[in-house]
C-alpha cells in the first residue's frame, strides 16, 4: 500500500510539473502577440505624424513579436504606407507582396491612400517562390533606410524560434531527481534493514504470549511478551537465551533470540 501511494505521488509530481511547462510556454507566445501589437499601434502613431523612419523601425521591431496572418497583414500594410511615404518604391512592392502571400482578405478604406500607392497594391502579385526575409539596415550618413545590394529584406520577419525553457525543465528535473533518490533510498533502508528471529517455545499448563514458534523482527524492535500458570500448575520459569527472567517484559530485537516458558505440576513433576 505504501509504496503505491508513493508512485502515485511520483505520477502526480511530472504531470504538474509538464503541464506547468506547457502552460508557461502558452503564455509566453500570447505575451509576444501582445507585445507586438502593441508596436503596431506605436509604429501607426508614428506614421500619423510623419515620422515615417521611426514608424519603420518599430514596425521591424514587431514582426519579431506577431505571429497571426490578421496582425502580420495589418504590419505590413502599414510598413508598406511608411515605405512608400520615403519614396522606397522597391520596398514597398516587397512588403505588398508579402502581405499578398499571406492570403488574408484584409479589409481597409482605399480613400485613405493616395492613388499612386492602390496602383501598386493591384499590380502586386504573390510570389510562386517565397523569397528570402528583408533586412532593414540604415544609412548613417543619410538618416535614411536603405537597402542591401538590392535585396529587401525586413529585419526579425524570419520567424523567431520558441526559447525551450531551459531552468524550467532543468528545475524540474532536479526536482524529479531527488524525489527519485529519496524514494530509492528508502526503498532500499527497508529491504536492507537487518532482521532477527525470536524463537518462542511455551510448555503445557501456561497461558500467554508469543505462542511456540519462530517470527522474524526488525533490528531494534520491541517484543512484549506476558506468560501465568493455569490451573494445577506450579513454577513458572520464563528463559530468554537460558537465563531467567520476569514472567512478563519486553524483548528487544538486537540479535536472534529463544524465548521460553516451562512449569510444573502442583505434584511435583516437571513439563
Amino acid at each position: 500500500m505504501e509504496k503505491t501511494s508513493k508512485v502515485y505521488i511520483s505520477k502526480i509530481l511530472i504531470f504538474l510539473f509538464l503541464f506547468f511547462i506547457f502552460s508557461n510556454s502558452h503564455y509566453s507566445n500570447t505575451g509576444n502577440e501582445k507585445a507586438g501589437l502593441k508596436l503596431i499601434k506605436i509604429a501607426e502613431k508614428l506614421y500619423s505624424t510623419h515620422s515615417f523612419q521611426r514608424a519603420i523601425e518599430t514596425y521591424a521591431e514587431a514582426l519579431t513579436h506577431i505571429r497571426t496572418k490578421k496582425n502580420l497583414a495589418r504590419l505590413y500594410l502599414g510598413l508598406s504606407k511608411s515605405y512608400y511615404a520615403l519614396g522606397l518604391i522597391t520596398n514597398t512592392k516587397e512588403i505588398l507582396r508579402k502581405m499578398i502571400n499571406l492570403n488574408f482578405k484584409q479589409k481597409f478604406n482605399k480613400n485613405e491612400f493616395p492613388r499612386e500607392y492602390l496602383k501598386l497594391l493591384e499590380n502586386t502579385t504573390p510570389d510562386i517562390i517565397p523569397q528570402k526575409n528583408p533586412e532593414i539596415i540604415k544609412d548613417p550618413k543619410k538618416d535614411i533606410l536603405k537597402t542591401k545590394k538590392n535585396v529587401i529584406e525586413v529585419k526579425g520577419e524570419k520567424k523567431k524560434k520558441k526559447k525551450f525553457p531551459i531552468l524550467i525543465v532543468a528545475g524540474g528535473l532536479v526536482i524529479i531527481a531527488i524525489l527519485a533518490a529519496v524514494l530509492s533510498k528508502k526503498k532500499s533502508a527497508d529491504s536492507t534493514s537487518s532482521k532477527f528471529t525470536l524463537n518462542v517455545n511455551v510448555g503445557d499448563g501456561i497461558n500467554g504470549n508469543p505462542s511456540s514458534g519462530s517470527v522474524s523482527y526488525n533490528e531494534g524492535a520491541s517484543v512484549n511478551y506476558s506468560y501465568t500458570l493455569q490451573d494445577g500448575f506450579q513454577n513458572l520459569i520464563v528463559q530468554l537465551d537460558g537465563v531467567n527472567i520476569a514472567d512478563s517484559g519486553t524483548i528487544t530485537m538486537d540479535s536472534n533470540h529463544s524465548l521460553s516458558a516451562t512449569a510444573g505440576l502442583v505434584d511435583g513433576s516437571k513439563v
